[in-house]
């Protein structure tokens, strides 16, 4: 499976480089169509009624865990790129300090977010929005950085899902930090 992946990382860099690159590239005869979303769904809708109204501090905790996540993003696909000399890894790479990275606070989440959206960006607009239950599951700074890249590779262009997660497993696969977790796409982009 990994050879493929790399093969398939290969493949997606040349079309890239030489424009002929399209997101309907197909990854093992599969294909999972990044949804469009808007500005509307970055608006904020209240999940805790009580706390409307009310002045609440993000905290700090919430901005150490993205600044960690974006610094193990940033030494995943170093050390990935290091290995397999991908251009698109190194355009996510260069993409993750110019990048912001934005929560809700407490209390509220995004209309987009729901059991089956973590993050999401809006495509044009550089900045990726984490999700509230993602901030409240306590998750690890490399959890997080796979989170990141996986969006990064959005940012960097990559809107079809599949493509976006083969870009998120090998990074993390070629790092020391290791694949984090598998996301809702990976069995259906990359296999069991």
């Amino acid at each position: 499976m990994l050879l493929s992946l790399i093969a398939y990382i290969g493949f997606l860099n040349f079309a890239h480089a030489n424009q002929s690159f399209s997101d309907e590239v197909l990854i093992h005869g599969n294909h999972a169509q990044h949804r469009e979303y808007t500005e509307e769904d970055a608006e904020l809708v209240p999940v805790a009624p009580s706390l409307q109204g009310q002045r609440v501090v993000i905290p700090k905790m919430n901005s150490r865990l993205v600044a960690a996540g974006k610094e193990a993003a940033r030494i995943a696909t170093a050390q990935a790129y290091q290995k397999l000399k991908n251009e698109l890894v190194l355009k996510v790479f260069a993409a993750i300090p110019g990048t912001p990275v934005v929560w809700p606070q407490a209390g509220y989440d995004y209309k987009a977010c729901g059991s089956n959206t973590l993050a999401f960006v809006i495509r044009g607009l550089k900045k990726i929005h984490i999700c509230r239950g993602v901030m409240d599951l306590g998750v690890s700074s490399a959890w997080m950085g796979q989170l990141i890249i996986h969006e990064m590779a959005h940012i960097i262009g990559l809107f079809d899902e599949c493509n976006a997660t083969v870009i998120e497993v090998v990074s993390m696969m070629y790092s020391s930090y290791g694949l984090q977790f598998k996301n809702g796409y990976y069995s259906r982009c990359i296999g069991s």
